[in-house]
């Protein structure tokens, strides 16, 4: 097949070889003569050199002339027709179908379902190809997956048929790179394309000129969504944001216009509250939680707005928290038939739990019991069937006499990995607490000391690096100088021991041992009036509390502990297990428990944490996955909620997302030849060819011409 010419009307400037071949014959040596008296003294050229100077010059201009004509001809742009198939038919295609499955592709325009239309767009290509063709199917959710090799047309329209739309968030760079990886290498006589059905959702088409995608492959995008579009969505629950931060959820307008809807609660299926809410076009709004104290256990909220939108699907959240079990403290009551304001821990008690006497009140952080003396060996029993004792911890007042088996059993119980806090009581004789708790104690007890009212005693320092001070970390969370009292026990710690708080005078106000796997706090006052005015202040209750705290080993107080929600289509690790020893082999001790998962869409799988303790779970779907240990109880609990992203329905157009692409070629052998041979398949064009060409014959004129004449 000959060659055709783009721009014939240069061959004109063919004429312009007859440039380098004037200044040839006017520029070249001419030989002058001249009369001498004698040519003795001169030396005659030999022919054999004139002859080879001759021929180096022609052949510089013949190099010129060359380099000049492939120029000109690398302007007239000749080109090469392919061949068209027998019978005038097109050429057979390769085409892969990328169809958006993504949360937004739910959304319901004026005309319909954007689904819907991507169904019907991508049928309509898949359905236009002929026996010859081939032809694959890529959905676009999470990460991309395809759903029919290429092959048939009529394997990529079975497959097209069960497809169905997913609630991840699609990347259109993303599935242009698995459209192309499915492509693969480039088939001699057949056209290449991709075919993007999609509403080209602006976060996912955000990224897409990361993907290069070759001039020669044929782009046909194809918008099935509006570009703008009214919706609301729940956009974050929080039920435990860390901090200072209060629980809360986050409603969204996306659209246009102000929208108005009324946002609801719930947790555990029973409504807590419902709250009307207006947002102005493009604005955000935060709503507290206000949750109450729940028992102890994993829950799940819901967050849900009403109204019709564009989006159904991102109406509701869920959020799983957890409700750590209560700090059950028992108090130790030397005078537990006295009216309740006239007990040892009455003060105590209240601190603890205000609602105690209340029916049906939440125990709250602390769960609280009392008993006398003589029961205190009893109390600390563990049940029939019962794992430990009943008993994080025990709060001590100091009594006249001890029973010795409430002292044996008090003992036991803190070597175990209980706590134990002794307080002072008026009139209490230090030498007979001495010898009942001599041996295991914290610091020895001295004789009591009183104060004029006048010039009492204040506390000077405390540890606040501890759990007994910590809530008074923070500037204006409280002064501990201000309570006044005016008896005290100066108490001598033993070796090892932590001093938690000083007396203004320097001798210490309490003392914390570790005894066994348990912990001792001796405080040395009264836990009541008695000794001073502290229970009237603030920061008695504080104290109370991160004493508690400090001897059960509890170092967070939160009433809600929250894993961060996942989102749909995205691998999240859950850790249920503590890490094994790189050392530990594969024993029956150290093998890994076998757990159960309960995914949203109703099934179950079997597997065991790695070595990190770790599970990894993923769901396509909205919902909490359960992370059951073998008895069934929940170890762990996680919601996968839609992304965030896939609620802003406005789009690109065709146009804005081709001109984002990056229509690079690709790095390869054939690829390179094509690409110097132009893009279109149906003509091969050699301008570039000459060009190239004639830079070589430049660079050889080059090296021609400085060659030293001999």
């Amino acid at each position: 097949m000959p060659f055709l010419l783009s721009n014939a009307v240069f061959l004109s400037a063919l004429g312009a070889l007859a440039v380098p071949l004037l200044l040839h014959l006017l520029m070249r040596q001419r030989q002058v003569r001249m009369r001498f008296s004698t040519v003795r003294f001169f030396d005659s050229a030999p022919p054999p050199a004139r002859a080879r100077r001759r021929v180096r010059n022609w052949l510089l201009l013949l190099l010129r002339m060359a380099c000049l004509a492939l120029v000109v001809l690398a302007f007239v742009r000749p080109f090469l027709p392919m061949p068209a198939p027998e019978g005038g038919a097109r050429r057979p295609r390769r085409v892969v179908v990328l169809i958006d499955r993504s949360l937004s592709m739910q959304a319901t325009d004026a005309t319909g379902t954007r689904w819907t239309r991507a169904l019907e767009a991508a049928s309509k290509a898949l359905s236009g190809l002929g026996p010859l063709d081939r032809a694959a199917l890529v959905a676009m959710d999470g990460l991309p997956e395809v759903l029919a090799p290429m092959g048939p047309p009529q394997v990529a329209l079975a497959a097209l048929r069960e497809v169905r739309p997913g609630h991840g968030m699609a990347a259109l760079s993303a599935g242009l790179a698995e459209a192309l990886r499915v492509h693969g290498p480039r088939v001699e006589g057949m056209d290449a394309s991709i075919v993007v059905v999609s509403d080209l959702q602006e976060s996912a088409v955000a990224d897409v000129g990361t993907t290069p995608v070759p001039p020669d492959m044929g782009i046909q995008v194809v918008a099935v969504g509006e570009r703008r579009a009214s919706n609301l969505a729940v956009t974050d629950l929080q039920p435990d944001p860390g901090g200072d931060v209060v629980p809360f959820v986050t409603v969204a307008n996306h659209g246009d216009a102000p929208l108005g809807t009324s946002v609801e609660l719930g947790v555990d299926g029973k409504v807590l509250w419902t709250r009307p809410v207006t947002l102005a076009s493009g604005a955000v709004t935060n709503l507290d939680l206000n949750l109450p104290t729940l028992a102890e256990g994993w829950h799940r909220a819901e967050a849900r707005i009403s109204g019709a939108d564009a989006l159904a699907a991102d109406n509701v959240r869920l959020a799983t928290f957890r409700s750590p079990a209560p700090v059950r403290v028992l108090l130790l009551e030397g005078r537990p038939d006295a009216r309740s304001f006239q007990r040892q821990a009455f003060f105590i008690e209240a601190a603890l739990a205000p609602n105690l006497d209340v029916a049906g009140a939440p125990s709250g952080r602390f769960k609280v019991g009392t008993c006398a003396p003589g029961e205190l060996a009893t109390r600390l029993e563990a049940g029939p069937g019962t794992h430990g004792p009943p008993w994080d911890v025990v709060l001590v007042t100091a009594q006249r006499e001890w029973p010795a088996d409430a002292v044996r059993a008090l003992e036991g119980f803190v070597s175990r990995g209980g706590g134990a806090a002794f307080f002072m009581e008026a009139k209490a004789d230090a030498g007979a607490f001495n010898a009942a708790w001599d041996g295991w104690m914290a610091a020895e007890v001295l004789p009591e000391e009183s104060a004029p009212a006048e010039n009492p005693w204040r506390i000077g320092v405390a540890n606040r690096a501890t759990a007994v001070f910590d809530a008074f970390r923070n500037p204006g969370s409280g002064n501990l100088a201000v309570p006044e009292f005016v008896r005290r026990w100066p108490l001598q710690p033993v070796p090892g021991a932590m001093v938690l708080a000083r007396w203004d005078d320097g001798l210490p106000w309490a003392v914390a041992h570790g005894h066994g796997k348990g912990r001792v706090v001796v405080v040395g006052i009264t836990p009541d009036n008695a000794g001073g005015d502290w229970p009237k202040h603030k920061t008695f209750v504080p104290f109370v509390h991160g004493l508690a705290r400090h001897l059960a080993g509890r170092a967070d107080d939160r009433l809600v502990l929250a894993p961060p929600s996942a989102v749909c289509g995205v691998e999240s690790v859950l850790p249920v297990s503590p890490p094994r020893p790189a050392s530990a082999g594969a024993s029956p001790t150290n093998v890994a428990p076998a757990l159960r998962l309960l995914l949203p869409d109703g099934s179950r799988l079997a597997m065991a944490p790695d070595d990190s303790g770790d599970v990894r779970v993923e769901s396509r779907v909205p919902g909490v996955v359960r992370v059951q240990g073998p008895d069934g109880a929940d170890l762990h609990q996680v919601a996968f909620n839609p992304p965030p992203s896939e609620s802003a329905l406005s789009g690109a157009t065709p146009l804005q997302v081709e001109q984002r692409m990056d229509r690079r070629d690709a790095v390869s052998g054939g690829a390179v030849m094509a690409g110097w041979l132009g893009a279109d398949p149906g003509r091969r064009e050699w301008w570039r060819v000459l060009l190239l060409c004639a830079a070589g014959l430049l660079l050889l004129e080059t090296v021609v011409a400085n060659r030293t004449a001999p």
